[in-house]
């Protein structure tokens, strides 16, 4: 399971505004996103920033983590504790 670690809290205050932000400017699509096999995905060789909610109830961090790590090696992924699917950032994460 990945662990939350942030160099610093100004690393940590970046990282969670990028993740705010991306829920600001989300687009859901009506369709889920082509499956892509592991073969194809292995193919991106840039780095991949994986933000994963422990609760999320379509894709709970405990299955998205080994499977991201298995396709790219290059992946950072960061466990978001406590926090379901598409859920805004909650107080104590805004400090």
């Amino acid at each position: 399971m990945a662990k939350i670690i942030y160099k610093s809290e100004k690393d940590k205050q970046k990282i969670l505004s990028l993740y705010n932000e991306q829920l600001r400017n989300l687009k859901i699509k009506s369709v889920m996103p082509q499956n892509e096999n592991a073969e194809q995905l292995r193919k991106y060789k840039n780095p991949v920033l994986v933000m994963v909610e422990q609760k999320d109830c379509l894709f709970p961090a405990k299955n998205v983590i080994p499977q991201v790590k298995s396709v790219w090696q290059q992946s950072v992924q960061y466990l978001l504790k406590d926090r379901g699917h598409i859920n805004d950032l909650i107080s104590y994460e805004k400090r």
